[in-house]
């Protein structure tokens, strides 16, 4: 029968406890979502560091042509 494998690892696993498995998933879970979470917030780190760069960037070229603008006058 398909259950009777089933029941025999129960027979020798005295010590195992349904629990044991739960708790081991639920460990897995909270890993995993701690790492997406650490991934996103890397990301979005880096995003933030990306655009401030650019946003400086776009400042220095205007405040170049203003410059610019100021010498040729």
């Amino acid at each position: 029968a398909r259950v009777h494998d089933d029941v025999w690892n129960m027979k020798y696993l005295k010590s195992f406890k349904w629990s044991h498995l739960t708790e081991a998933n639920a460990y897995q879970r909270k890993v995993k979502e701690s790492r997406v979470r650490e991934a996103m917030m890397a990301a979005k780190k880096e995003d933030k560091f990306f655009l401030d760069k650019l946003d400086m960037k776009h400042k220095n070229e205007r405040k170049m042509k203003k410059k610019l603008r100021k010498t040729e006058k």
